[in-house]
């Protein structure tokens, strides 16, 4: 007799903005919307750039000397020596604020069950 087991995972990625109004000004009010995706809030803002950073793979950038990760509409972000990654200066000037994305919990299993 054939079992299923459903398995359940969590992490906690935390994503800051230095300055919130100029990202809702760029990312909710501004052209941004019309070209990627229409969220409501800084809090969807922030579950999706935190999804789409998860996603990506880090990748050796040998002239910044650091590993990056490029998030198509959030821009570049680069490994720091605390682990953190921040958005790049050009992507900082053009959305008005830094970004800095860290994971809190890497994904882990919260359960498994039977369904």
């Amino acid at each position: 007799m054939a079992k299923k087991l459903r398995c359940t995972y969590e992490m906690e990625i935390d994503v800051e903005f230095e300055n919130p109004e100029a990202a809702k000004a760029y990312f909710i009010d501004g052209e941004w919307k019309t070209v990627f995706y229409r969220l409501d809030d800084l809090q969807e803002v922030a579950e999706h750039l935190s999804l789409c950073f998860h996603n990506e793979h880090d990748r050796w950038d040998s002239e910044a000397k650091s590993f990056r990760r490029d998030i198509e509409g959030y821009g570049r972000y680069f490994k720091q020596a605390d682990g953190t990654y921040k958005v790049d200066a050009a992507s900082a000037a053009e959305i008005g604020t830094m970004i800095t994305v860290a994971y809190e919990s890497e994904l882990d299993n919260a359960g498994t069950y039977e369904v």
